[in-house]
């Protein structure tokens, strides 16, 4: 990370009630944010009837196939990779 990021880290973090440190954790860890990125897309995918990656393309701003790649990887459920 790099400094500028490690003080809006700190900024946002001082703005919280609870844990600093289990707050810098959850805005830390990245695959943990994906995948609930990716829930969020599959979610959403299901409301309005159309594939994951045509939601994450939305979020990410990348073709279908860089979205696919991303709900491949960051998934949860037994379809893929994920926790």
């Amino acid at each position: 990370m790099n400094e500028q990021f490690d003080k809006r880290l700190e900024r946002v973090i001082g703005n919280l009630r609870g844990d600093p440190e289990y707050f810098c954790r959850v805005l830390t860890d990245t695959p943990a944010l994906l995948a609930k990125v990716i829930d969020y897309c599959e979610h959403e995918a299901e409301r309005k009837r159309c594939e994951p990656w045509s939601i994450a393309g939305q979020i990410f701003g990348h073709g279908s196939g860089v979205s696919a790649a991303i709900v491949e990887l960051y998934r949860r459920d037994e379809k893929g990779g994920g926790e």
